[in-house]
């Protein structure tokens, strides 16, 4: 209705739609997704994708370095600009199977004991703290 004092305002069904819609897009999956390196803006090294059907999509810093001929399954974690679909990047971490979970697991349980039985520096078991919380995280997420 024309002047409506409510006009212009969301409804509460609008809102919980909104609301769903922007949980599905948190939670969406690509697939097949291979990266190539770049460098950003900054000059620091950044992995990216691109596609001509969908947004350029870059891989967090969290999930490391892919390999760059290999296809990954990754979860978005932030569109840069939700409010245009041309326009930003999505912001992504690499999804890995259950068995490359266990093998970066093991590799990097091989590499904290070999820092722990060297490190003599506060730097040193600084970097073992650090990779200790990496395990964590991997196991975690």
């Amino acid at each position: 209705m024309p002047g409506d004092i409510t006009e212009g305002f969301s409804s509460p069904e609008r809102a919980e739609n909104t609301r769903e819609s922007d949980q599905e897009k948190k939670e969406a999956l690509f697939e097949s997704v291979v990266f190539e390196h770049g460098f950003d803006r900054k000059g620091k090294p950044i992995y990216i994708s691109d596609s001509p059907d969908r947004k350029r999509i870059r891989l967090a810093g969290s999930s490391g370095s892919p390999e760059l001929t290999k296809p990954y399954r990754v979860k978005l974690l932030k569109d840069t600009k939700p409010e245009d679909p041309t326009k930003g990047e999505y912001i992504v971490e690499i999804i890995l199977s259950r068995e490359e979970l266990e093998e970066k697991g093991n590799a990097l349980m091989t590499e904290i004991e070999t820092m722990k039985s060297t490190a003599k520096t506060r730097q040193e078991l600084r970097a073992v703290a650090e990779k200790v919380e990496e395990l964590q995280r991997l196991f975690h997420e």
